[in-house]
């Protein structure tokens, strides 16, 4: 929305290569926009932290998308997301 040369874009793409085998993938990290959509692949690996520090896997269905909130949502919701 606005014009053309003030648009400005809050999105960005990112494909993490597969991890070798016996390697390890992407470290624990925090999401620092707004919402993440994951597409996850068929390997396990993936795990989000709960409120009491325990790494829990992600379960996603074929097909699905798994969303992260991120901290910017986190913020503004008063950690109501938490």
């Amino acid at each position: 929305f606005g014009p053309k040369d003030e648009r400005m874009s809050l999105t960005k793409f990112i494909h993490y290569p597969p991890s070798p085998e016996g390697g390890a993938g992407v470290n624990a990290h925090h999401d620092t926009g707004f919402v993440t959509v994951l597409a996850p692949g068929p390997t396990p690996g993936l795990e989000v932290q709960d409120a009491q520090g325990e790494w829990i896997p992600v379960r996603a269905a074929p097909g699905a998308f798994v969303i992260n909130i991120g901290e910017m949502l986190q913020g503004m919701t008063g950690n109501y997301f938490l």
